[in-house]
């Protein structure tokens, strides 16, 4: 082979080294597997209740303990919407929350994003920048009166932009997340019934089991006796979706009974829901666990196998913890935690639905 012929293959050879990355070595990941990892991450941060998260008297703490992760559960976002344009949709108010919560804790690319899209002439790019920008504001304001003047802005959005799927997830964010008072958020609730006509927003009025609604719980015990939480008017109640093959309930169900122990008296109680199959797996687990002695519901099953209200409140995981408060309004749902110090300020609070 002729020194010239070796020369020209050694530069063709570079080139395509030089060029590789672009076309051969930078491929698309499968969605599947950038699901999954975000998935992954996104269970890491819910370590940390959220509400916690945005919270201006733990901001310094969280920003150094969740600022990569969520620069990095971004990163993910984005190279799902491009691995997969069928999910691309449904990921845009995750984005705009992401950009949002890096904006609080102050990071200076997600500001600046935030600012471009805003300024994007593709109508749905600009209004993820919108809606990021303004669950900025409503949590970097923390004061009544400062939310008010954001809650008119969101009001106005919501109405020249009803079809805009993102925003139901972003009210709902806001609202559940961060208002100043009860009636700010309940505001947020009733903007979404009244001004928005999106999927997510059809489906948010089709919930039996709104927040800052009134809600009762009625079934029948493990036992066969019809139940109602309305008995429980003036209580603090527990409802605790759970099943005894569910290793995470089991776990939690120790310190669930010595808060019942501690707070009963107080009035608090505690009404269990079974996703159990078995009515006799039921049975043997409360028998084995005397302390257990809330009420119980059992049956009927609904599509999935689980108790049938499981479905009615699209309860999709155990172990969940509905709470309800004295004057039996739902104040919480809480999927794989126990918000144990929220449910003692509601025991411990005014007791105005007992004094009735």
């Amino acid at each position: 082979m002729s020194k010239h012929l070796v020369r020209r293959l050694g530069f063709a050879l570079t080139v395509v080294l030089v060029c590789a990355p672009t076309f051969v070595f930078a491929q698309k990941r499968p969605a599947k597997e950038i699901s999954t990892e975000l998935s992954q991450l996104s269970r890491e941060i819910k370590r940390f209740d959220f509400a916690s998260q945005i919270d201006p008297r733990f901001r310094q703490q969280m920003t150094g303990e969740l600022t990569a992760q969520y620069q990095q559960h971004l990163k993910l976002v984005d190279e799902l919407a491009a691995a997969s344009p069928v999910e691309k949709s449904a990921l845009r108010p995750v984005k705009a929350r992401d950009l949002a919560v890096l904006a609080l804790f102050e990071d200076a690319e997600a500001i600046k994003q935030i600012e471009e899209l805003k300024q994007s002439k593709v109508p749905a790019d600009g209004a993820v920048g919108r809606i990021a920008s303004l669950q900025l504001a409503w949590w970097a304001k923390p004061k009544a009166d400062e939310q008010s003047k954001v809650l008119e802005e969101i009001k106005t959005f919501a109405k020249a932009n009803p079809t805009e799927d993102a925003l139901t997830s972003a009210m709902l964010d806001i609202a559940n997340a961060g208002a100043a008072n009860d009636e700010l958020a309940e505001s947020l609730r009733v903007s979404i019934e009244t001004d928005l006509k999106g999927p997510s927003a059809q489906k948010y009025k089709l919930r039996p089991d709104k927040l800052g609604r009134p809600l009762v719980i009625s079934g029948v015990t493990v036992q066969g006796k019809p139940f109602t939480s309305a008995s429980l008017k003036g209580k603090v109640v527990i409802v605790d979706f759970w099943a005894t093959w569910c290793g995470p309930c089991r776990e939690a169900l120790p310190e669930l009974i010595e808060f019942y122990k501690q707070n009963k008296e107080k009035g608090l109680e505690v009404i269990g829901v079974s996703c159990d199959s078995k009515k006799q797996d039921l049975l043997t687990f409360l028998k084995e666990t005397p302390d257990m002695s809330w009420p119980n519901l059992y049956g009927p099953s609904g599509s999935n196998g689980w108790h049938v209200l499981a479905a009615k409140f699209q309860v999709t995981s155990v172990p969940t913890m509905y709470v309800i408060d004295r004057e039996g309004i739902l104040r919480r749902i809480e999927n794989g935690r126990f918000p144990k110090a929220k449910i003692q300020k509601l025991i411990d609070g005014p007791e105005k639905a007992a004094a009735k």
